[in-house]
């Protein structure tokens, strides 16, 4: 799809775009105390266009949008047309974007799985006692992989992790009771 987006950006009034392509894989997992009570898999796909119209000598129009992945080619076209004319209504001072740079490739190893399972084993080795307990928690775990392409040459994939955990502590005594809630990414 990003050929098309691409082939299209080209043929319309844009004098310079960036497409942000991201693909991302997630697990979510919903336990009751240790139980678990739900989980599911997510798999997305978020196409970012920005275009840049030229106004005058000294200034760009820019808009940015997004294209959906169930566009049709003429979708695809009418969603760049309409970005092009947004872009007349947003006038920004001209800059250059980045060009394309030889750059060094590190490997990244991003498990979906073993992030997911981290999270789990290290709430299920928490210290509880009658008074103080974990009564629930949600775990979030994805993996984003991002391609980056713009009209200068610039084409960059990296791929990252990203994930949080929702957790709610319970405490009481003979007379109280509070629930605690904390995110950690």
């Amino acid at each position: 799809m990003i050929s098309t987006v691409i082939e299209l950006l080209k043929k319309s009034e844009a004098e310079a775009w960036e497409i942000t392509d991201t693909h991302t894989e997630g697990l979510e997992f919903y336990f009751i105390r240790h139980e678990l009570d739900q989980n599911r898999a997510k798999k997305t796909e978020h196409l970012n266009v920005t275009v840049y119209v030229r106004m005058d000598e000294e200034s760009y129009g820019i808009a940015s949008g997004e294209i959906y992945p169930t566009y049709t080619e003429k979708e695809i076209e009418d969603a760049i047309v309409s970005l092009c004319t947004n872009a007349k209504y947003a006038k920004n001072r001209v800059y250059r974007l980045n060009e394309r740079k030889e750059v060094s490739v590190t490997e990244n190893n991003c498990n979906l799985y073993e992030n997911a399972s981290a999270f789990i084993k290290t709430l299920q080795s928490v210290h509880e006692t009658e008074t103080e307990f974990i009564n629930s928690y949600e775990i979030f775990t994805s993996v984003h992989t991002a391609h980056f392409v713009n009209s200068n040459g610039m084409d960059v994939t990296e791929t990252y992790p990203e994930s949080m955990a929702e957790v709610i502590i319970n405490a009481r005594n003979s007379e109280h009771e509070i629930e605690v809630y904390r995110m950690y990414r």
